[in-house]
């Protein structure tokens, strides 16, 4: 059980540029890195190994296929995807059952478009989960809600 919670905390973020940005930001947790056996070599594959060996983080081979189910999107992983740790991560539901039942201190919740992410497209319109989310930890974002399901965002 607590094996399930702890991947359940983990978000998959796939493409070199998405990795590469990942790894620079110095507050994302890298749990494990994940490489296609047959990627060619490239600065940024260099560079992102370069990056997840100074972590001290694991680094895993696969084949394609292998790779495509770990990213889930094949076509767009580019032989590259990595499990990020969020720490304190946890489901809308659960965090939904955790909120007080009157705020002690005032605050409010902040769409995308008054936040500023609003030029960030929504998953599934080319956009992944860890494109969405690393710009608002770039922001100071405290929470962030990212949904499971592939209905796009009006």
């Amino acid at each position: 059980m607590a094996k399930k919670q702890f991947f359940q905390q983990l978000l998959t973020v796939y493409g070199r540029k998405p990795v590469l940005e990942a790894l620079q930001t110095p507050a994302v947790n890298l749990h494990r890195l994940h490489l296609a056996e047959g990627n060619r070599p490239a600065p940024v594959l260099d560079e992102i190994i370069a990056l997840t060996q100074a972590r001290d983080a694991e680094l895993v081979y696969h084949s394609r296929q292998s790779l495509a189910r770990i990213s889930k999107n094949g076509r767009q992983d580019q032989g590259v995807a990595a499990d990020i740790d969020w720490r304190g991560y946890q489901s809308c539901q659960r965090f939904l059952q955790r909120l007080p039942a009157a705020p002690s201190t005032p605050g409010r919740i902040t769409s995308r478009r008054e936040s500023g992410l609003s030029e960030i497209p929504p998953p599934g319109q080319h956009c992944t989960a860890g494109m969405a989310a690393l710009p608002a930890t770039h922001c100071g974002c405290w929470r962030s809600v990212i949904s499971t399901t592939r209905k796009t965002w009006a």
